[in-house]
């Protein structure tokens, strides 16, 4: 299925996607269906020269888990792992980001998303070596602007 999604939107003119990851799979140690559900998008995705990240909802995971999963990730050859989509009760944590960039060790870039509303949290993220942030459109002025705090109900 995802696979067919990744053709559908590849046809139309994408070159990014994002995926989730099963995180059902993660959690139950099923690591070879981890990488075939990662692959289903990837094997539709590299060819057309389109760039997969893949989320993997590190609030619901623990440290080993997201270290696996990042190592699912890079065999299955995504060309980034996420933390959040940005709807899970934690983004990114310093702890998690940390365990994925020691997982990545420079094979696969690493996106740091949720909970990001502040320049300084940017710049944390930036300074332990990600690739990417991913913030939501109410906090996009405060981190241009460098304005803004932590814990701000944005």
């Amino acid at each position: 299925v995802k696979g067919d999604e990744a053709r559908r939107y590849i046809a139309a003119g994408t070159r990014e996607i994002d995926m989730v990851a099963n995180y059902g799979f993660i959690r139950s140690g099923m690591w070879d269906e981890v990488v075939a559900d990662i692959r289903a998008v990837t094997d539709v995705a590299r060819p057309a020269g389109v760039l997969v990240k893949v989320i993997l909802e590190t609030a619901y995971l623990t440290l080993d888990e997201i270290k696996r999963a990042v190592a699912c990730a890079i065999e299955a050859q995504a060309d980034f792992v996420k933390t959040s989509t940005g709807f899970a009760p934690e983004g990114a944590t310093e702890e998690k980001v940390k365990a994925m960039l020691e997982a990545a060790q420079g094979r696969i870039k690493v996106k740091a998303a949720g909970g990001i509303r502040d320049r300084a949290r940017a710049e944390r993220f930036i300074e332990m070596g990600v690739a990417r942030i991913g913030n939501g459109y109410t906090s996009t002025k405060a981190l241009c602007e460098g304005v803004g705090r932590s814990d701000a109900d944005y």
